[in-house]
């Protein structure tokens, strides 16, 4: 390896220093680092990602049209209309439930009822133990002012 004498390495790092400052950063702009200038352009791919996904989805919202559905309670059918914007109607019609269906909709219906039964059961419970612990407490109040007297 050559080396060179202290005026020549002198004249070197001058060189090299005004050679670094005509470099243009890694990064334009006002970020002084890499680390930076990802983050900044890594949000923006975000903000355009989220924006597109949402026009998507509300173009495809705005195309459904009208829906109307109309339900039968007791035999659990269901009629759904839909009317486009093109002027199509589309209608989806679902017969009654099935065995293992109408079996889980009875159950349910027997909770609900057995459930409104316990709470009124209980409820009376309540109001005629209220009214038993007042009269007993008027009957000691009775008692005890005759005492005084």
């Amino acid at each position: 390896m050559h080396k060179l004498n202290p005026s020549q390495q002198a004249a070197l790092r001058s060189n090299f220093r005004r050679f670094a400052a005509r470099i243009q950063p890694i990064s334009s702009g006002p970020y002084k680092d890499t680390e930076s200038c990802f983050l900044h352009k890594t949000l923006l791919m975000k903000k355009i990602l989220l924006l597109a996904a949402a026009v998507v989805f509300s173009t495809a919202a705005f195309a459904q049209g009208d829906k109307t559905t109309v339900r039968d309670e007791t035999s659990g059918a269901k009629t759904t209309v839909t009317e486009r914007d093109n002027g199509t109607v589309k209608v989806e019609a679902r017969s009654g439930r099935t065995k293992a269906g109408q079996k889980a909709y009875n159950t349910k219906e027997d909770v609900k009822y057995a459930g409104k039964k316990t709470g009124n059961a209980v409820e009376r419970g309540a109001k005629k133990t209220g009214k038993a612990v007042k009269k007993g407490a008027n009957a000691v109040k009775n008692k005890a002012e005759d005492v005084v007297d």
